[in-house]
């Protein structure tokens, strides 16, 4: 799967730095590296015909951090070793059931009612709460006094957990990425139903902007993206100025024309956005590759941003994103500025 990356104003870059160092918290203090490059192109609505997504975790997804008690579930409400998801948080099997109603020790998913009887796998009664209309439980996601279903692949139905998240059944609760298997998103059908549908090959709509191998995610919002065999290094952007994996479009106008460029790797430009820095915020690189600014800094009238290795001893912090903060290194090696100010390296 190949997975889209747009360049993105000072804010928003600010934002997502955020959002990245609470997930680097979450996964505990060891170093880590650079995020892959993006697929090239431009911003992605969701694919004709339903909301995108892609089935993550356990099923074989993008979010390595779910999963394992502790953590937040995975698509389908996936939890390691059969674990209950509670409250979007995994619960080791054999542990106490706490929250959203539910009671009793979790095995194989299933929690307990405050009365004993198991509840919340497929089959079961939901956990917690007053039953819901037909349709309008809160899968394995609900808080308060709504129903929940704690078991992986179940949602609550008329106060019933029901299968959901294979292909052709309905959608599990998170929607998009975390509402179906993997290979699978959720998509709205003709009658308004929705349910879990391939995506990512060939002809068929993008996995939350991801595609096979070899395939990218092209198109625009208005057009709907869907992954087609175009957009190789050397050859043609794809309509939308899309290119995949490891490219970016050069030299398009107005949607039309233009060519991949290789980008990404050591010494190549940053992925997304032709490289250019754009309002601070710079692009992305490969594993293990940091996005950094030319001679003069970033906000020194713009530049090409290249992509150079970090997180060893004197290079640069990976995952910076154009020094909104953050930063990982290897082993015991710690993210730090200079005294007196400066780019901030492993030291």
């Amino acid at each position: 799967m190949n997975t889209t990356k747009i360049t993105i104003d000072r804010l928003r870059g600010g934002a997502l730095i955020a959002a990245l160092m609470l997930a680097g918290a979450a996964c505990g203090g060891g170093g880590g590296t650079g995020g892959g490059a993006g697929q090239g192109g431009s911003t992605g609505g969701p694919g004709s015909g339903g909301v995108t997504g892609a089935g993550g975790g356990l099923g074989g997804g993008a979010n390595n951090n779910c999963g394992a008690p502790g953590r937040a579930c995975c698509a389908t409400n996936s939890c390691q070793s059969g674990g209950c998801c509670v409250g979007g948080t995994c619960i080791a099997g054999g542990s106490a059931c706490m929250g959203d109603g539910t009671a009793g020790t979790c095995s194989n998913g299933s929690c307990s009612t405050a009365a004993g009887a198991a509840c919340g796998a497929v089959g079961q009664t939901c956990c917690g709460g007053a039953a819901p209309v037909d349709g309008g439980g809160a899968g394995g996601r609900g808080g308060g006094g709504v129903p929940i279903c704690t078991a992986a692949g179940a949602r609550c139905a008329g106060g019933m957990c029901v299968a959901c998240g294979s292909r052709g059944a309905e959608c599990c609760t998170g929607g998009g990425t975390d509402a179906c298997m993997s290979g699978l998103s959720c998509q709205t059908g003709g009658d308004g139903g929705a349910t879990c549908e391939p995506c990512g090959a060939s002809g068929q709509i993008c996995c939350a902007g991801m595609c096979d191998s070899g395939l990218a995610c092209a198109g625009t919002a208005a057009t709907g993206r869907t992954c087609m065999n175009c957009g190789a290094v050397g050859g043609a952007c794809c309509p939308g100025d899309v290119c995949q994996t490891g490219g970016m479009c050069m030299g398009a106008m107005m949607g039309m024309g233009g060519t991949c460029t290789a980008c990404g790797g050591s010494g190549q430009a940053c992925c997304g956005g032709g490289g250019i820095i754009l309002g601070g915020a710079l692009g992305t690189c490969e594993m293990g590759f940091e996005c950094t600014a030319p001679a003069g800094g970033r906000d020194a009238g713009g530049g090409s941003a290249t992509c150079a290795p970090c997180g060893a001893a004197g290079q640069a912090c990976c995952g910076l994103g154009g020094g909104f903060g953050g930063g990982t290194c290897t082993g015991t090696l710690r993210c730090t500025a200079p005294d007196g100010g400066g780019a901030r390296t492993c030291q």
